[in-house]
């Protein structure tokens, strides 16, 4: 039974989720392929004119999405004495998900994933870890091991829809031929793509880690700490692909056959009948030793300096998806290669009374840095070898008791460039410039009220986040780029304190700004470029009881 020397904790957690995601707007419109897309969809099957205030999107397929997500822990605490403590925690999760999808962001049906198919994900992870907590004069210690074991299941699909033929055809022929597939096929008008079927694939991952780990705090004097951290990481992931092609990629086998123009087109990945009834197996072994080590020292009593240096490692992995040579034929080595940061900073902390301060000087500096990017037909992993961010954040909190005000805020100057190599052709724009998804400022807020009167209290909040321009997209092209934007959520709450009992009023995005949060190029709809935006302006009403 716990007592004063053991203890335990179960925490579980399950949610069940039907809805809807996602669909793209046009921020970008390519002459050509819109003008085929209304053709074949109907009087409008794509936007007109790019709006995004209209948040209009165009679907012919569902993108009905069902998420199951479940997880259980235990921790043990075990007090062996006065200066040992041994602390064990075991943890288990369940995720699976399916997802419906129209892959061409129109009311054309011309790829799509079906939404009672077996597209999506499915995780099961298993952890565990023990710590050893000590102290010995000086001397603070923790000894620890991490064991975990994830098996990643996906299935995949890309389906042809009804119009994918006849607009293949008026793509390569400019408009003029509605049946050039058949020509260049020899296969019947219909029969080249024919739809629900496509590609259909499996791909198994296990990823086993193993992880030995330490912490030290020296207090080397009553101002001065040294702190060393090490973690010995070792990970094995091994990988299965089965890929199939449900009606044996006749289309691309038939072109091939007759050595047609256009094959890079006509057997694009899902399509390609060298993926036909392939499986590859891969399987890749990472190690590495990372750290910490920091000094803090307490210059007087509100100021305190620290400076510190950590790395950082994140393992290689494989690609998800179909992956081919500039030949049509198939990559089989789908790796790439594990992520390390070294990671620089130095700063000082104010604390006194209600007000504290920070200021902190960063410098991070990634080797080869795993960037994931649509290409507009398949996804990729690239290494780019070097991406560096340096910069500075300030941070405040201030407590005003008497009024019953929090004040919050957080300043961050980050500059986040790629080194001058060249990696891949397409990201030609990637050498020198900034990273993705990387503003050079940002800037959040937020204030708290509360005033107590009977046994009522009454709350409101207001948060706000700036953010200055910054590219969404992974290779920099200067249309997915997001203007400099500003968020604000509020919320005023009434709490019957005797109860337990809440109603509040809130809302997310209140000025209901338009923001991307990615951009992509259209797929195979050259010029068009459609973009996931954030969610509109939101108000609701909300209750909540504590038992």
């Amino acid at each position: 039974m716990p007592n004063d020397q053991l203890s335990f904790r179960l925490i579980s957690d399950y949610t069940k989720r039907n809805e809807h995601c996602c669909a793209a707007v046009q921020i970008a419109l390519g002459a050509g392929p819109s003008a085929y897309i209304d053709r074949l969809g109907g009087a409008q099957a794509i936007a007109s004119a790019v709006n995004t205030h209209s948040f209009e999107a165009y679907t012919n397929r569902s993108t009905a999405q069902h998420i199951e997500d479940a997880g259980l822990s235990g921790e043990l605490r075990y007090k062996l004495s006065d200066n040992l403590l041994l602390t064990s925690i075991t943890s288990a999760r369940h995720y699976h998900e399916t997802n419906g999808y129209d892959d061409d962001f129109t009311t054309a049906d011309l790829l799509y994933r079906n939404t009672d198919g077996p597209f999506g994900n499915q995780f099961k992870t298993i952890s565990q870890e023990i710590r050893l907590n000590g102290h010995a004069d000086r001397l603070d210690w923790l000894l620890g091991l991490y064991l975990e074991r994830e098996d990643l299941k996906r299935h995949s699909e890309d389906l042809y829809g009804k119009d994918y033929e006849s607009y293949m055809g008026l793509l390569l022929s400019g408009g003029a031929n509605i049946n050039q597939i058949s020509q260049w096929t020899g296969l019947p008008v219909g029969q080249s793509y024919v739809e629900g079927l496509g590609a259909v694939d499996i791909y198994k991952q296990t990823d086993k880690t193993a992880a030995l780990f330490t912490n030290l705090t020296y207090h080397a004097s009553d101002k001065l700490d040294l702190i060393l951290g090490l973690r010995d990481h070792s990970e094995s992931k091994t990988f299965n692909g089965t890929y199939t092609n449900t009606d044996n990629g006749k289309a691309c086998a038939a072109a091939t056959a007759l050595n047609s123009p256009a094959l890079s087109v006509l057997c694009l990945p899902w399509s390609n009948s060298a993926f036909d009834n392939l499986t590859l197996n891969q399987a890749r072994d990472y190690q590495a030793v990372t750290g910490t080590l920091k000094a803090t020292y307490q210059v007087s009593n509100p100021l305190m300096g620290f400076v510190s240096y950590n790395r950082g490692f994140k393992a290689g992995g494989f690609n998800l998806d179909r992956e081919q040579l500039a030949n049509n034929a198939v990559q089989t080595n789908t790796s790439f290669a594990s992520e390390s940061v070294d990671d620089y900073e130095a700063g000082l902390k104010w604390h006194a009374g209600n007000l504290s301060l920070d200021a902190d000087l960063f410098d991070e500096q990634f080797k080869n840095f795993q960037l994931n990017t649509f290409l507009g037909t398949t996804f990729i992993v690239d290494n780019v070898p070097n991406l560096r961010s340096k910069g500075v954040e300030f941070n405040e909190s201030y407590l005003i008791k008497p009024l019953g005000l929090a004040l919050n805020s957080s300043l961050t100057y980050d500059e986040a460039r790629f080194g001058p190599q060249t990696v891949d052709p397409a990201l030609a724009l990637l050498p020198n410039n900034t990273a993705s998804f990387a503003p050079k400022w940002s800037l959040s807020g937020q204030a708290d009220y509360h005033h107590d009167f009977a046994t009522m209290r009454f709350e409101a909040s207001l948060d706000g986040r700036f953010n200055s321009p910054y590219n969404t997209g992974s290779d920099l092209n200067p249309i997915k780029e997001q203007k400099a934007y500003s968020l604000w959520n509020g919320r005023l709450a009434l709490t019957q304190l005797s109860r337990n009992v809440t109603v509040a009023l809130w809302s997310t995005n209140m000025t209901n700004v338009r923001y991307y949060q990615v951009a992509f190029a259209g797929p195979f709809q050259g010029g068009t470029y459609d973009a996931f935006l954030g969610r509109p302006r939101a108000v609701g009403v909300s209750l909540g009881m504590k038992m």
